[in-house]
C-alpha cells in the first residue's frame, strides 16, 4: 500500500470503530443525513477514479465515493446508505488509493485538506474545481 492509501485507510477504520453520532437513537436507524453528489475536475478536466471524502466533524461519521470517467461521485456512509451526515464535514480528496495509483493532487486536498461543506437535509451537490498547481 502507498503512503496515502494506508492513513486513508486507517482514518477510515478508526472513524467507523469510534462513530455513532450520526444515527439518531441506534444501530438500526437510519441516520440524520443529505444526499450528496457532485463533480470534481482537476485543471478543468474531470477526474476518474478519485475519492471524496466528508468526515463528520461532529457525528464523527465519514461517507465517501468514487469519482467515476466523468469526474462525477455520490456519497455513501455505508455500502447501501447513500448520503453524508447533516452538518459540517471535513472534505478530503485522494486519488492514489492503491499501489498503481500515483497520487496526482496536491497535499492540500488530502493530507492537509481544510476544505469543508455544510450538508443539508435533501439533495447537496458540491462540485470541486481543483488545480495541480500550489
Amino acid at each position: 500500500m502507498n503512503a496515502i492509501f494506508k492513513p486513508t485507510l486507517l482514518m477510515m477504520l478508526v472513524a467507523l470503530a469510534t462513530s455513532g453520532g450520526c444515527f439518531s437513537s441506534g444501530a438500526s436507524d437510519l441516520p440524520e443525513m443529505g444526499k450528496v453528489k457532485g463533480k470534481v475536475t482537476l485543471d478543468g478536466k474531470p477526474l476518474n477514479g478519485a475519492v471524496v471524502w466528508f468526515q463528520s466533524t461532529t457525528a464523527g461519521r465519514m461517507a465517501f465515493g468514487t469519482t467515476n470517467r466523468d469526474g462525477e461521485y455520490e456519497l455513501y456512509l455505508m455500502r447501501d446508505i447513500t448520503g453524508a451526515c447533516l452538518g459540517e464535514n471535513q472534505v478530503t480528496i485522494t486519488s492514489g488509493q492503491d499501489d498503481e495509483t500515483k497520487e496526482v493532487l496536491p497535499d492540500r486536498y488530502h493530507k492537509d485538506s481544510t476544505m469543508t461543506k455544510t450538508v443539508e437535509p435533501g439533495q447537496n451537490i458540491f462540485d470541486f474545481e481543483l488545480t495541480s498547481e500550489d
